[in-house]
């Protein structure tokens, strides 16, 4: 009965690590931006909104063989598409929503809505940015008359694609007369009108906006207070829900008070149930409505690969354990020694490849890292050196250290050898 319950529970156990690896490679194909890509636009950004400042700092000197549109004087910057968007995320970011409704048409609104509301569009606006487009900077026009060749009127350019159900949603920016007749760029009408229906379908949610706007403001890695609380919140349930089947396959497998049962019970225990955790908060993660930036860096799965990492190395022990309880059943004391140091150096390997995933799921790939494998392959080497040392005495090889009487020893505890000369021996 007990060997038939340590099977049972050993076999549920690594199905268990089996799906969740699976579902951790589903979730790392999803498509969106990454981490690189956040950090590329960001970079993006910076540079455009410096050579906005050169270009409103600049004197207004034109040749008269090439004349160039003059970009119009503006305290709010709304001379050009690109500039009109940056200001209004730059100015919404910071909270003042009184400024960023300027950047708004308010003109010609349909009936229930009124210019008052203008604050409130900005607000519900810019959390439909911040959740359902990644504006590249790249792609706007810095010239006062804007994209000439996009399709649109010569009054309008479009910033981006928003989905609503089974529909697209273009985002478009118009060009509008001042109060004194000039020129600038401002969100359009027409996107003005549809922001009550964006929000509703990218909005907080009622529980988010009453959070939001009950909470102290700030943020940390694009995550404000309340979606942490939140994140934090769907974890602790996920741990209680797993905690409890975890420990009975733990409490079943110690039961067989051998070594090799107690580190399947602290695998379980330990890896499984965090991984198992995470995977559970990762898939309820919509119910916290992250940002772009936010998915941006959930992307890199950084815990769920430190977790897989660990539950691997672990579950790596565990197959060694059981080799080697059978070589010794059947006499093989000198092939049971060699797991050893073969184990550390498929785990070496382990980490490797975990370091590998991590890279790409933040959005570098791993061929351009192989690259660089010179002084990797170093570092692999030096920390696998006791072990491959230990296989090639037990392998029979002879080495001649300069130093035989006594071997230095490093302040890390490893012994520096190094091979002369091997000999080896084989029968006539």
């Amino acid at each position: 009965m007990k060997k038939t319950a340590f099977l049972v529970s050993w076999k549920l156990c690594v199905t268990l690590l089996v799906f969740g690896l699976c579902v951790s490679v589903n979730l790392c194909a999803a498509e969106g931006p990454t981490l690189k890509d956040l950090i590329e636009d960001t970079s993006a950004a910076e540079t455009a909104e410096g050579s906005l400042k050169e270009e409103s700092s600049a004197p207004a000197t034109v040749a008269p063989d090439s004349p160039q549109p003059v970009i119009p004087a503006d305290d709010m910057k709304r001379g050009t598409p690109r500039s009109t968007l940056l200001e209004f995320q730059k100015v919404a970011e910071k909270g003042d929503y009184e400024r960023a409704a300027e950047y708004l048409d308010l003109r010609y609104l349909p009936y229930g809505m009124t210019p008052e509301q203008g604050p409130e569009l900005a607000r519900q606006l810019k959390i439909v940015l911040d959740r359902a487009l990644w504006v590249d900077p790249e792609l706007l026009s810095t010239k006062p008359e804007g994209h000439s060749n996009d399709g649109l009127n010569s009054f309008l350019d479009s910033f981006g694609t928003v989905e609503i159900r089974d529909r697209k949603v273009k985002l478009l920016l118009q060009r509008v007369p001042r109060d004194d007749g000039v020129l600038i760029w401002k969100i359009s009408t027409v996107t003005v009108h549809q922001i009550p229906e964006l929000h509703q379908e990218y909005g907080y949610g009622r529980i988010g906006e009453y959070l939001s706007k009950m909470l102290p403001k700030g943020q940390f890695l694009s995550l404000q207070l309340w979606q942490w609380i939140m994140a934090l919140g769907i974890l602790a349930v996920a741990y209680c829900v797993v905690y409890i089947p975890t420990r009975i396959i733990a409490t079943l497998v110690r039961r067989r008070k051998t070594e090799l049962s107690v580190n399947i019970a602290r695998f379980v225990a330990g890896p499984l149930r965090f991984l198992i955790t995470f995977l559970i908060g990762l898939a309820n993660v919509e119910l916290i409505h992250p940002t772009m930036k936010a998915r941006a860096i959930m992307k890199g799965y950084t815990a769920i690969t430190i977790i897989g990492v660990w539950a691997c190395i672990i579950l790596v022990g565990i197959l060694r354990d059981v080799c080697v309880i059978k070589m010794k059943q059947k006499g093989s004391e000198t092939a049971a020694i060699l797991l050893r140091p073969i184990t550390r150096v498929v785990q070496i390997l382990v980490v490797v490849i975990g370091m590998m995933i991590w890279f790409e799921n933040l959005g570098f790939k791993a061929a351009t890292l192989l690259a660089g494998l010179g002084i990797g392959g170093l570092a692999v080497a030096l920390a696998a050196q006791k072990s491959i040392s230990q296989i090639v005495r037990k392998f029979g090889f002879i080495p001649k250290l300069r130093c035989p009487a006594k071997l230095p020893r490093t302040r890390f505890g490893i012994f520096s050898l190094k091979y002369e000369r091997c000999c080896i021996h084989t029968p006539l």
